[in-house]
């Protein structure tokens, strides 16, 4: 067994260190992160993190943060945390 074979799920490492680094999806809310998200979900690509950064709450639209909250946050679960920008 190699050492890249005992690391978890969604990391892999750099040649020239042999760190480990995560790997991240950037999650803006729109269609092609829903769809990334879908995929995660049914282990089809192997992301298991998710980042949504609210930039402040007069620049998301209200919309976008409550299907955030209410739809992809659930729907990431058991694997995901919180959201404290959409109020979990």
């Amino acid at each position: 067994m190699t050492r890249s074979d005992t690391r978890p799920p969604g990391y892999e490492h750099r040649a020239f260190d042999e760190q480990p680094v995560p790997r991240v999806v950037s999650y803006g809310g729109g269609v092609q992160s829903n769809a990334l998200l879908v995929l995660a979900a049914q282990g089809r690509i192997d992301y298991r993190r998710f980042l949504f950064a609210n930039v402040g709450d007069d620049s998301e639209h209200p919309a976008t943060l409550r299907y955030v909250r209410d739809v992809a946050l659930p729907s990431a679960a058991p694997t995901a945390s919180s959201c404290t920008s959409c109020g979990t």
